[in-house]
């Protein structure tokens, strides 16, 4: 199945840079590049700027890029990996990513002096939560291939350098975790009351009905890999004398998806009369 969406965006800057020291390394999270005679060559996964950084939804986005930045500035006289005639181009000649180890399908359509950039959409419900478990992470991982080239005033190419492979990895955490939550009111002699014992778990009444609605909506979020709270299902939880509600707040922010069986009416919603909201 399908899970993603690839999309070009427009071509990378090329940057001015200087020698520090180095022949490979990192440039912030997510970016690798090495130095080739006069040219610095870079692959890089935008979007996820730190480990562990949560993701969630259905349009979670990351922006790849291969190229080269150039000129760079070697000493006098160059040590390798700065030794011979200087690069005038390049070309990236391949790429994969994958993301939780699944592939994704990045055309192969390559050209000189072309900086390859990719949008890449996906859904984080396509993985498992990953918001309850330490250490946790979903890893996602480009390879590119390129190499520097040496042309003549007309373009050709006189000389073609080595090819350089890089693999920039990111890691961040899947966060799909969903609130569930239902009433036990119930509308009797147009009273609003809390009927104990309540009422059959099969019965038409409303606390009842609105439990089975939540406990339906708990196997569905359960399939679209959320982790739902709470844990268990049972009318026998009142988040009131559980953690109280002023404690709400702090399980809605929690939450990427919250579910509430609450009142109604044909026509209208109504309030709820009671602060007796109990877990779905």
């Amino acid at each position: 199945m399908r899970i993603y969406s690839v999309i070009r965006v427009g071509a990378v800057s090329l940057l001015f840079a200087s020698i520090i020291g180095r022949a490979e390394g990192q440039d912030g999270y997510g970016t690798e590049w090495v130095y080739d005679r006069n040219v610095k060559l870079v692959a890089s996964i935008g979007g996820v700027t730190s480990e562990g950084m949560k993701i969630s939804g259905t349009r979670v986005e990351i922006i790849i890029e291969v190229g080269m930045e150039m000129p760079i500035i070697p000493p006098d006289p160059p040590p390798p990996p700065f030794e011979g005639e200087p690069w005038s181009s390049f070309i990236v000649t391949y790429v994969a990513l994958t993301i939780g180890g699944e592939t994704v399908g990045l055309p192969q359509e390559f050209a000189q002096w072309d900086p390859y950039q990719r949008l890449v959409r996906f859904a984080s419900t396509h993985f498992p939560d990953q918001s309850t478990i330490a250490g946790a992470l979903l890893e996602i991982r480009l390879t590119a291939r390129l190499k520097g080239l040496r042309t003549d005033p007309w373009g050709n190419v006189i000389e073609s350098g080595p090819v350089r492979e890089l693999v920039p990895i990111v890691k961040p955490k899947v966060y799909n975790r969903a609130l569930l939550l239902a009433t036990v009111e119930e509308v009797i002699n147009n009273q609003y009351v809390i009927q104990n014992p309540p009422p059959p778990p099969n019965s038409l009444a409303y606390s009842a009905t609105s439990q089975r609605g939540t406990s339906s909506a708990r196997t569905r979020f359960g399939f679209m890999n959320h982790t739902v709270y709470p844990t268990t299902s049972g009318s026998e939880k009142d988040l009131r004398e559980i953690i109280g509600l002023p404690n709400l707040d702090g399980l809605l922010e929690e939450s990427t998806v919250f579910f509430g069986f609450t009142h109604g009416e044909s026509t209208h919603f109504r309030a709820s009369h009671t602060d007796e909201l109990f877990w779905g």
